[in-house]
């Protein structure tokens, strides 16, 4: 069964994670007993895994002869050599071979998650097997059924909502150069205001900072010299034109409040997007049946949220999540991934500005940052 979260079985992970596995070394011996015994563990319903295995550990022994040449390949260096691991067990290509051309009820072919791309299948088997996986069933080749379209309403969130967050966010940091925002913006945030020195005031009457490096006046050079009044120079045009920043006393309220607001948005659009990827409706008839069998026991891949926002670069995932789907639907729910992706962003956002604004003065300056950063 698939685990909740990922919506995928152990085999299914363990073939995403050796996916990603790839390096430019020979492995060491404890990386490849793992490997080993996923690969063991892989069993007659998940051939793949045993044949990525294979491929992984034949990729990391190519460079072996390098280790071995420079005496860096023998037991104290860790590294093993894999090159006698390394065989390809016909067994396991031809039950992947079986298996990717297998089609399941309805015309479907083998789980998304367990088929080896098609640059993988050849230099592992030496031809590809994809052909099954890349047809199209028959029943939705001639039209048999009855596509998806007015059920899938759009999405729930407009795409400005998250637009006019950000710049209600901004608004709460206003530039100003009198004393008395200033003054209100450090009593906000808890700060000691510094008294100005008269001599090294900013435009405004602002009180500027020293300097913060002090050359050696008895052992520096003419070019150290030089270089010490070149930036001090730079420090002071920076400080004295600069603009302070007030930030609004309603800050505080106004975070907390979109925090909760956007948190229910981001958890409609969510059920939104989970509840239309995968609904099937009684029309479509037969194959729709199947699909949902072919589901419940994770023979066809249902959608994780993992998948959904794979979807935002990939749209030509979410028919092949849900065959049924119009070419409209699948634009309606685009969009909602897209939104959906950008409440996530805001969120967290919305949570680093709460922690900002309860550590008070010591993270003011990261909560004017904060506020100010948009898209």
């Amino acid at each position: 069964m698939p685990e909740p979260g990922s919506m995928m079985t152990g085999a299914q992970t363990a073939v995403q994670l050796i996916r990603q596995s790839w390096v430019n070394r020979p492995l060491s011996p404890e990386e490849v007993q793992h490997l080993e015994t996923a690969a063991a563990c892989a069993g007659h319903l998940a051939p793949a895994l045993r044949l990525l295995v294979v491929e992984l550990q034949g990729s990391a022994s190519q460079l072996q002869h390098l280790y071995d040449l420079a005496g860096a390949g023998g037991e104290d260096s860790g590294t093993t050599s894999s090159s006698k691991s390394v065989v390809i067990k016909p067994e396991a290509a031809v039950e992947y071979r079986l298996q990717a051309m297998k089609v399941l009820p309805g015309g479907w072919p083998l789980h998304r998650k367990l088929r080896l791309s098609s640059d993988v299948e050849v230099q592992v088997m030496g031809a590809s097997s994809t052909a099954a996986a890349s047809s199209m069933p028959a029943w939705k080749r001639l039209g048999q059924f009855h596509a998806i379209d007015a059920s899938v309403p759009r999405c729930p969130v407009s795409p400005a909502y998250v637009e006019e967050c950000e710049a209600r966010l901004r608004n709460l940091v206003t530039a100003t150069h009198t004393r008395s925002a200033l003054k209100r913006s450090h009593s906000w945030l808890g700060l000691k205001r510094r008294q100005p020195d008269n001599s090294k005031c900013g435009s405004g009457g602002i009180s500027m900072p020293e300097y913060p490096l002090t050359p050696n006046k008895s052992s520096s050079t003419p070019l150290e010299s030089m270089m010490h009044a070149e930036l001090q120079q730079s420090w002071e045009a920076h400080h004295s034109t600069s603009t302070p920043t007030a930030i609004a006393p309603i800050a505080a309220t106004v975070i907390s409040s979109m925090q909760v607001n956007v948190s229910k948005k981001r958890q409609e659009i969510q059920g939104y997007l989970a509840h239309h990827i995968s609904y099937t409706s009684q029309a479509a008839g037969a194959p729709a049946a199947a699909f949902r069998l072919l589901q419940l026991s994770s023979s066809v891949a249902s959608a994780s949220l993992l998948d959904l926002m794979c979807c935002a670069w990939q749209p030509h995932m979410l028919p092949e999540l849900n065959p049924f789907l119009s070419g409209s639907a699948c634009s309606r729910l685009h969009e909602g991934v897209l939104v959906w992706l950008q409440l996530c962003v805001l969120e967290d956002k919305l949570a680093r500005l709460g922690q900002h604004v309860r550590a008070g003065a010591a993270a003011a300056s990261l909560l004017v940052q904060e506020l100010l950063v948009y898209r």
